[in-house]
């Protein structure tokens, strides 16, 4: 038989006792008579009924090591940990995660923030205060002016989970226009390339809604969002590589996109995220950054 009674069984020796079976299985009862337990067991697990006893209805505990506590399993506690005995405080996954994890954090945009140098004729500015806190990329009004922000640094992995969510705005009207966010997306009023990317973009030849776009690196394909872009709106997609780059506007409907997607490789350092607009014809067109965030993980070999 183990030293142990809640070790392995020993199938000549082991016999199902009060104890063993105590140990080995899931006690289900009321808070208070789970409180009442005696003895207890170093690995013994309850399943509380209500919350009362100290427990809480339909969560699974475990009695510590040391047997002078139970310890909550399931569903998972909240992250206020302090101590590694406790499961870690927040730093160490931080830390420990430090190198598979990239996030580029705008929630309080500033134009120093972005490269604004493959603008054509626009004029990219802050508008701060007065109730107002945002970037404006003003095309102007002459025809085919653009405005672009770029965001650049660690590359982000296309063979890994994305997340892109920013509050931006249009105004200037939802004709002779084209718009792109996004990550390895083509410069704002470009061709439309073949290269990896993800992101939105707008033009009045295809309606007034946003379109959710995607490149493999050998392909390039569109899927309307059926969600207007004029105004301010709430756009982001959650990307997952080999299934899907789903986009919300306004967090309402969901567009599923399938086809084209990266999967692979990582996009380019200085389109890490883009912004743009561009007017067509003498009417002068905005797009405004209130701010966001993009996450994924890095194409670095040397900040892994």
């Amino acid at each position: 038989m183990s030293a142990n009674a809640g070790g392995l069984w020993t199938a000549a020796q082991d016999s199902p006792s009060q104890s063993r079976m105590n140990q080995k299985t899931v006690c289900i009862d009321t808070g208070t008579n789970l409180a009442a337990i005696s003895p207890t067991y170093p690995g013994q697990l309850i399943f509380s009924l209500d919350s009362t006893g100290g427990f809480t209805t339909n969560f699974l505990y475990e009695r510590n090591a040391t047997n002078n506590a139970w310890i909550q399993i399931s569903p998972p506690t909240s992250h206020d940990h302090s101590s590694a005995a406790q499961g870690g405080v927040f730093s160490n996954i931080l830390v420990n995660n430090s190198g598979q994890y990239v996030q580029y954090n705008y929630f309080s945009p500033k134009l120093a923030d972005f490269y604004t140098g493959l603008t054509t004729g626009g004029t990219p500015t802050n508008v701060q205060g007065s109730g107002n806190w945002y970037v404006n990329l003003a095309t102007g009004t002459v025809a085919n002016n653009t405005c672009q922000a770029d965001i650049g640094g660690i590359a982000i992995n296309f063979g890994s989970p994305i997340k892109f969510n920013f509050k931006v705005g249009e105004s200037g009207g939802s004709t002779f226009i084209q718009g792109r966010m996004g990550i390895g997306i083509e410069n704002v009023g470009a061709l439309v390339g073949t290269g990896k990317c993800l992101g939105f973009e707008f033009c009045d030849t295809t309606g007034t809604a946003y379109v959710l776009v995607s490149g493999s690196g050998t392909a390039r394909s569109a899927l309307s969002t059926g969600q207007a872009f004029a105004g301010n709106n709430d756009i982001r997609f959650l990307y997952t590589p080999g299934l899907s780059v789903i986009g919300t506007v306004n967090q309402t409907v969901a567009t599923t996109k399938t086809t084209n997607l990266p999967n692979s490789g990582a996009c380019p350092n200085d389109k890490v995220g883009r912004f743009g607009i561009q007017t067509i014809n003498t009417v002068g067109k905005n797009l405004l950054i209130f701010g966001g965030q993009i996450v994924g993980m890095p194409s670095d070999t040397y900040y892994l």
